[in-house]
């Protein structure tokens, strides 16, 4: 039988990977004599987490998404 709340579960993991492999990405191409720096924000809502999700920056800043309830959790860093 088709399991959907894991089917979410692993749409929102994905989706979450892809953006973040794109910002990543789009990083290396800048011009690299460039003294000037970008930043940039990256954000989104979790849906139909039962759970913690913890996205990491750069093996640094971690960012904890946790949903207890039915609510969609945002996030932001």
């Amino acid at each position: 039988m088709f399991d959907f709340q894991n089917y979410l579960w692993k749409l929102a993991a994905c989706s979450i990977i892809s953006i973040l492999l794109f910002v990543g990405c789009a990083a290396e191409n800048e011009d690299s004599s460039s003294s000037s720096s970008s930043s940039f924000n990256i954000g989104g809502t979790v849906t139909g987490l039962s759970g913690v999700l913890i996205i990491q920056n750069n093996s640094g800043d971690d960012t904890v998404v946790e949903q207890t309830g039915s609510e969609d959790v945002s996030f932001t860093f």
